[in-house]
């Protein structure tokens, strides 16, 4: 069974949830859960917080970690092996967290957490960041 999981945010672009659905249902997607966090915001949300000065408007404070966490808590209750996330090449310019360092230290951690993705082989592919 193909699984996907779409995690919404505090005024995250209608546009983006109806492209996840086409691409779930494209893609033949049997179980495609939407996971909500409301209080994620981006820093243009926030308001005027100093210390977060200077980075893009579109910044969500350590984003990457939150998602993957819930990513591979998904992956971990329905068997899934690979969980794949869609950051393009330009994301490791402007966010730190889309990194390669960054993945292979989150891959790491979270297959010392749980028994059953170190079985599964548990990978995080990231296959637009060429």
């Amino acid at each position: 069974m193909s699984s996907a999981l779409t995690i919404r945010f505090h005024n995250m672009a209608r546009g983006e949830l109806r492209a996840a659905r086409r691409l779930g249902a494209a893609a033949g997607v049997e179980d495609h859960r939407f996971f909500s966090m409301p209080e994620l915001r981006e820093v243009g949300d926030i308001g005027s917080l100093e210390r977060l000065a200077g980075l893009p408007s579109t910044y969500i404070p350590m984003k990457n970690s939150i998602y993957y966490n819930v990513a591979a808590a998904f992956a971990e209750e329905v068997g899934a092996a690979r969980v794949v996330g869609g950051h393009n090449r330009e994301d490791r310019a402007v966010f730190e967290d889309t990194s390669d360092e960054f993945f292979r230290n989150l891959q790491r951690t979270l297959r010392s957490g749980s028994a059953r993705l170190r079985e599964q082989d548990f990978r995080i592919w990231r296959p637009l960041r060429a």
